[in-house]
């Protein structure tokens, strides 16, 4: 018998049996009331900021002064006195160099680390925005908030989407001599609005 025929023989005799996968299920938590304050103190730990609006009508108001004088794109639509960037005709992400501030709305949020899911769709498929602007806005409904990732991911699982990122907060990084760096690598603030 050739040392090929030994290997695979052996590889046989000691081949592991199938073991099932965990059951997800036992990750389930019960959807509490302080998901809201859950989330807050989590964007917080992340360097991030939050506003609770209770009343939706001073969202307006609230983002005119988030993107005053700065080159912006708003993807949601919530301003109607200024205008941001067109990106209705972007041929190439460079065009995009001089954006500043990103207004995206998220489709789920995570209490438990603050991220948000943003897909193609949300991102009007140019996926390079919330990497690339100094400033990130997102909107989420409160009632879009779960506590989980495993939650998340079990909302998200029916969307038939090409690309998704969830986003935690501000760019991080402390490789260089273990000293925080915010903004090395992307946004240097992030504001998320809960309506």
């Amino acid at each position: 018998m050739d040392s090929r025929t030994q290997i695979l023989e052996k590889v046989r005799k000691n081949k592991p049996t199938l073991e099932s996968h965990i059951d997800i299920e036992q990750f389930e938590e019960t959807i509490d009331e302080g998901l809201v304050e859950k989330y807050k103190l989590s964007l917080e730990a992340n360097g991030g900021s939050c506003i609770d609006l209770s009343n939706s009508s001073e969202l307006e108001n609230i983002l005119t002064k988030e993107v005053e004088g700065q080159s912006f794109v708003d993807l949601t639509n919530s301003l109607s006195e200024i205008t941001g960037k067109d990106i209705s005709s972007l041929e190439h992400p460079k065009e995009l160099a001089e954006v500043k501030v990103l207004i995206a709305k998220g489709k789920v949020g995570v209490s438990e680390n603050a991220a948000i899911w943003m897909d193609e769709e949300a991102l009007s498929a140019v996926r390079v925005l919330p990497f690339i602007v100094e400033r990130s806005i997102f909107i989420i409904e409160k009632a879009n908030l779960v506590a989980t990732m495993h939650q998340a991911y079990q909302k998200i699982g029916a969307l038939n989407t090409g690309f998704g990122s969830f986003i935690a907060g501000p760019s991080k990084t402390a490789d260089i001599e273990q000293n925080l760096v915010i903004g090395a690598h992307g946004t240097k603030s992030h504001l998320v609005i809960l309506v």
